[in-house]
């Protein structure tokens, strides 16, 4: 598909002259309309007592989620030290932050008591150390419900690294009787959630409002956090999550669950809040051609957005100009030095040299997800409001890459 593609009246090629080739760009009307929208269906089931966090390892730059905080996100769900240090200089409070990182060190976990945010453990060893804090802790459960387009972001099951199954309950019972306080119940079963799931997310979900009820003793339990992983349309086929009639369900649940005690509830999305709005913006190159494929190649690749090689994950690329030539069968691909450094396989464009392409849902994991890989640099991020370009991000130089580097 192509055609004449303008982000808030903005052209990319008009982009690409002015801050340079590759690029990313967020859009502020976006996310505002993702915020809005999910704080909206979930208040129209839930009352004030259901929060969402933003699980802003999606993408951390710290003017999006000062956008976020604006427009309604309670808060953050936060993986290392350093995205909670990030919530906290976007206007988060500690109290809002939940600390969910695999496998803590006792650094990390003292550090994550000191600052005062909200500690969510996923293993049994980890709530062990725990014990001579006599911390409050939110246990992240495995309850053997997994959902994802890909194994690698299927975070529910026997195969996954993720959560605390049931049968450590009596070492959960103990580990309370020795001084450790479990205020809340957690469980995230993958990612890219979409109305497909629905069936599955739910029987999770149940699952854990039985844990926190009858399976296990939870006397100071504030908060049951259901993770989030609601998907955005990649593929036009797709069909996404209805959220209105997926948080009524939910709430069903909820009441025939929690007829005493009334948890705060927390959903945290992040692939939601922000893939729509974000595009990877690069430049034709050459188009190489042999006996079997055309290979249409770009100033970027992999090493800016790695999840089409890592997971295998479609992501729709349009030429952002109406052109005359013939469209074709081609394989959009980048400059890094790995026969599995492809954006898109066999998509039909309209495609020449110096032409520049937009590769569209790239505002979560991909800018977070990017590296320097073969010592290239990571672009310039663009935040988009008003009608005005705004550099949220400088692009990076040799210096900044060897910067931490001792010559000997």
């Amino acid at each position: 598909m192509d055609s004449n593609f303008t982000i808030q009246n903005l052209t990319p090629k008009s982009l690409i002259e002015q801050f340079g080739s590759p690029l990313y760009v967020y859009d502020e009307d976006i996310i505002k309309r993702q915020c809005q929208t999910i704080t909206k269906a979930l208040s129209n089931s839930f009352d004030q007592d259901a929060k969402v966090l933003y699980a802003c390892k999606a993408n951390t730059n710290p003017n999006i989620l000062k956008i976020m905080r604006q427009n309604g996100i309670h808060g953050i769900d936060a993986v290392s030290p350093n995205e909670v240090e990030v919530a906290l200089q976007a206007g988060f409070l500690n109290h809002q932050i939940t600390y969910t990182a695999n496998y803590m060190t006792k650094e990390e976990i003292t550090y994550a008591i000191q600052k005062g945010v909200i500690l969510n453990v996923g293993e049994i060893d980890t709530l062990y150390k725990l014990i001579e804090y006599q911390a409050e802790v939110i246990i992240r459960l495995n309850l053997d419900v997994g959902i994802g387009h890909h194994s690698h972001v299927n975070t529910g099951g026997n195969d996954s690294k993720f959560g605390i199954n049931l049968i450590w309950k009596q070492q959960i019972s103990d580990i309370q009787k020795q001084g450790v306080k479990i205020i809340g119940l957690h469980q995230h079963m993958g990612s890219k959630i979409m109305k497909k799931d629905h069936d599955s997310y739910l029987l999770g979900i149940e699952k854990l409002f039985q844990a926190a009820t009858q399976e296990l003793e939870l006397p100071y339990l504030k908060y049951i956090d259901i993770g989030g992983g609601f998907g955005v349309k990649y593929e036009q086929q797709e069909e996404i999550s209805d959220l209105d009639l997926l948080f009524s369900e939910i709430k069903k649940l909820y009441d025939k669950y929690f007829t005493t005690i009334k948890p705060i509830l927390f959903i945290e999305p992040g692939r939601y809040l922000i893939a729509e709005s974000g595009y990877l913006l690069c430049t034709v190159q050459a188009i190489n051609t042999n006996k079997s494929k055309t290979f249409v190649g770009t100033d970027s690749g992999m090493h800016h957005l790695i999840r089409p090689a890592l997971y295998q994950s479609y992501h729709q690329i349009i030429n952002s100009e109406q052109k005359s030539v013939e469209s074709r069968i081609v394989t959009v691909c980048g400059n890094i030095c790995e026969s599995g450094d492809l954006l898109g396989v066999d998509r039909d464009l309209r495609v020449e040299i110096n032409d520049v392409l937009v590769i569209q849902n790239a505002g979560a994991y991909g800018f977070s997800m990017s590296s320097n890989y073969n010592l290239r640099e990571r672009p310039t991020e663009l935040l988009i409001r008003n009608n005005q370009p705004y550099i949220i991000r400088k692009r990076e130089t040799l210096d900044y890459l060897l910067a931490n580097v001792i010559n000997l």
